[in-house]
């Protein structure tokens, strides 16, 4: 197989051959139609070209191509993208063709991992896993995602209100991290959450902002569980507090200035402490 071919270089804009790079500002739709992933920056490059991903394209400057020609060979010689599939770009070019500046020229698109649906995959899902309800904001989906793989969850389950992980900003945000990750999606959450309560044995737990909510610091985590994070503004479903086992909070400190309390944080900087609670705890479990 040809691995040492040239790039082909972009000098238009208007290049048919780069046209998916041209709907950038609409990832979204790019993602529901086409199932693509766009991979931007060189930390989130480099790890889309070391996953198992098919690659679609690679289209970067030509520093940026010889700074990761290694990786790109390994990708070619694997089968996952083919040589004629990359593009070289002056910086000026790439940032007229995606409709914005770029912090780095270097981007790549590929073609989504297989997503699983809860209801099928209920007695092989790896526990712990997190779960995402009504989260809509990308860049908190892809903080959360981050948070996730730093503190070894390894199970992500979403809803159909929560923003899809593998949006541009979600995966930029995550550095990638998301390909760490076994994407669930759930259809049903009550069904889903009481399958996984009667045949694993599991217990969900939910962070909410509740008077009668357990302090995570000093929370016993049980083996098997959910832990669920819901909207910043709204909070857990109706359907997910039904199933609420145990509900946990972050205790905020007083404030002597009432108008300016604070009584909860970002769900992003919420679930990065959670977890890594949870995380000390099952260091803690390990040693004993």
């Amino acid at each position: 197989m040809e691995t040492n071919r040239k790039p082909h270089q972009i000098t238009l804009v208007e290049d048919s051959r780069i046209a998916p790079y041209r709907a950038m500002t609409k990832a979204a739709q790019l993602y529901e139609e086409q199932r693509v992933v766009v991979g931007e920056g060189a930390k989130v490059v480099r790890r889309v070209l070391q996953s198992s991903l098919n690659m679609a394209s690679f289209l970067a400057t030509a520093r940026y191509y010889e700074e990761m020609q290694d990786i790109l060979q390994a990708k070619i010689q694997r089968g996952e993208l083919q040589s004629e599939h990359c593009f070289v770009a002056e910086k000026s070019v790439m940032n007229d063709i995606v409709g914005y500046k770029l912090h780095e020229g270097v981007l790549a698109m590929a073609h989504a991992p297989e997503e699983y649906t809860l209801y099928d995959r209920s007695s092989t899902i790896a526990l712990p896993a997190v779960m995402l309800n009504g989260v809509v904001d990308s860049e908190n989906v892809g903080a959360i995602v981050r948070n996730c793989v730093a503190f070894g969850i390894s199970s992500l389950i979403i809803d159909g209100t929560t923003s899809s992980p593998y949006l541009r900003r979600a995966v930029r945000v995550s550095l990638g991290a998301i390909f760490g990750l076994t994407v669930y999606h759930s259809h049903d959450i009550r069904a889903d959450l009481t399958e996984l309560k009667q045949t694993r044995g599991v217990q969900v737990i939910v962070a909410e902002t509740q008077a009668h909510a357990r302090n995570v610091a000093t929370f016993p985590f049980p083996e098997n569980f959910v832990l669920v994070f819901g909207s910043e503004g709204y909070g857990c479903s109706d359907e997910v507090l039904d199933c609420a086992d145990e509900i946990i909070a972050i205790t905020m400190q007083p404030s002597s200035h009432a108008n300016f309390a604070v009584n909860s944080l970002n769900v992003a900087a919420s679930s990065a402490i959670i977890l890594h609670y949870l995380h000390q705890a099952q260091m803690l479990q390990r040693e004993e």
